[in-house]
């Protein structure tokens, strides 16, 4: 197995959550690379079993193990991890030549890919990593456990996140979230059976994403209380600013509080 040079540093929390902006600014504030969401089950071949998926402590995974192993010692590069670019969406599809709207839409997705490029080329060659994963919540212990990683989990109200999600369907897409959780054994053995009653239903998209979103940080709390976990609110980390993000700094082992300047940037996921 890959060695590891020292703890690896991991942003935990639901997608929309403002895990992008956690990363972001402590990644800066600090000289390190982001690694960004290599559990991607969309652009990582890899990581398409293990995405969103629930281990406890003592579960094995070598594959998922290997692959982690490799993302947090340094030694996995992909456009997307680095650059935050998706190479499917920017292969010409005959639909996107359809009308003038839809060659500027295609067109402008190739301006903000030379973008990311000059954002992140220095940062992707860094050679201390902070990783953004927002896909394993639910194996936080394990990450403990298997890595000795230093985690901090970010939550955010769940209105916020399911009207965020609400608003870009070609991305969040619900019912694949609950084909997953009900496909996952090790999951269904930790929910209450009324919550197994309610997953099995027919289920909105309000619904779906409302219940993933109690579903994994229900999980992710109960992991975070046994594993040692930090856990940041995203309301908090707005109001009571400086208090919040020196807990993040001290909870990831870094020296650096970010400035002001820094965190006031929107994200690159910010809408």
């Amino acid at each position: 197995m890959t060695e590891l040079s020292g703890q690896p540093r991991i942003v935990a929390g639901y997608g929309r959550s403002g895990t992008t902006w956690l990363q972001d600014v402590v990644a800066e504030a600090n000289g390190l690379r982001s690694v960004f969401e290599p559990l991607h089950p969309d652009v990582i071949v890899q990581a398409r079993p293990f995405a969103n998926c629930c281990l406890g402590r003592h579960d094995r995974e070598p594959a998922l193990e290997e692959y982690l192993a490799r993302v947090f010692a340094g030694d996995f590069h992909s456009v997307w991890s680095d650059y935050r670019i998706r190479r499917d969406r920017l292969l010409p599809q005959p639909r996107s030549l359809a009308s003038p709207a839809e060659i500027k839409r295609y067109f402008r997705r190739f301006r903000q890919a030379a973008r990311y490029v000059r954002r992140y080329r220095d940062q992707a060659r860094r050679p201390t990593s902070l990783v953004k994963m927002i896909r394993a919540n639910m194996m936080l212990s394990w990450l403990r456990q298997t890595f000795d990683a230093r985690i901090v989990l970010i939550i955010r109200h769940p209105g916020a996140v399911v009207l965020s999600q609400l608003n870009a369907p070609d991305i969040w897409r619900p019912e694949e979230l609950v084909r997953r959780y009900r496909a996952d054994d090790r999951l269904r053995e930790r929910l209450a059976v009324p919550v197994i009653r309610l997953l099995d239903s027919d289920l909105n998209p309000v619904d779906a994403l409302a219940l993933s979103w109690s579903i994994e940080n229900a999980i992710a709390l109960d992991q975070a209380a046994e594993a040692d976990v930090t856990i940041i609110f995203y309301e908090d980390l707005v109001r009571n600013g400086r208090i919040e993000w020196r807990r993040a700094i001290d909870a990831l082992d870094l020296d650096v509080m970010p400035n002001s300047e820094a965190v006031a940037q929107p994200s690159q996921q910010t809408w």
